[in-house]
């Protein structure tokens, strides 16, 4: 079933948040490959720009370039092996879950909410640590689609429910009277 006849049978708040649902599965793909091209940079970045970068950014007196400069000043190997590893595995799993759950696949709709879950508990660790807007800003939004998932994820069961059951199916043909007419 199309997302254009599921549509026609939702009230028009059902349908403002299917739309922002998919949206959002759309940024959160863009998001995705940003995420990777992010980790190759990342990795292949000499150390010696890292410090220049910190250096440069240390000398703005904008208070988010002056952080982002704090926070790099400890940048070292094992913490650009740590960011590469999570921006590719988060970019990965959120990819393959988003195509799913865009294919329609009932079984992506729960691992997506896990796995959101899981990811926003991570993060909320890391905001206790060393608090960032970027990553204030990517859980709110992961903890949107939670709750736009769980809406679709009910019509989309209902769907799926009334396109397999038999019984939800309409009569294709009609049943035809078989008591004799007495004359």
């Amino acid at each position: 079933m199309r997302i254009k006849d599921i549509e026609l049978d939702l009230a028009t708040h059902e349908v403002v948040a299917l739309k922002a649902f998919r949206a959002t599965l759309w940024f959160k793909l863009i998001l995705g490959f940003f995420e990777l091209l992010l980790a190759v940079v990342i990795k292949t970045l000499p150390e010696h720009l890292w410090r220049d970068i910190t250096d440069w950014l240390a000398q703005s007196h904008n208070p988010v370039s002056v952080a982002l400069a704090n926070s790099l000043e400890h940048f070292d190997t094992s913490a650009q092996n740590f960011i590469v590893f999570y921006l590719v595995i988060h970019a990965v799993v959120k990819t393959i879950l988003i195509v799913a759950v865009l294919c329609g696949r009932l079984w992506a709709y729960p691992l997506m909410i896990a796995v959101l879950v899981f990811f926003i508990v991570y993060q909320t660790f890391d905001m206790i640590e060393m608090f960032t807007y970027g990553m204030f800003a990517l859980t709110i939004l992961d903890i949107v689609l939670i709750w736009l998932t769980l809406k679709e994820w009910r019509i989309m069961k209902l769907v799926y429910t009334s396109s397999t059951d038999p019984r939800a199916q309409p009569e294709t043909q009609a049943q035809e009277d078989t008591t004799p007419i007495k004359a």
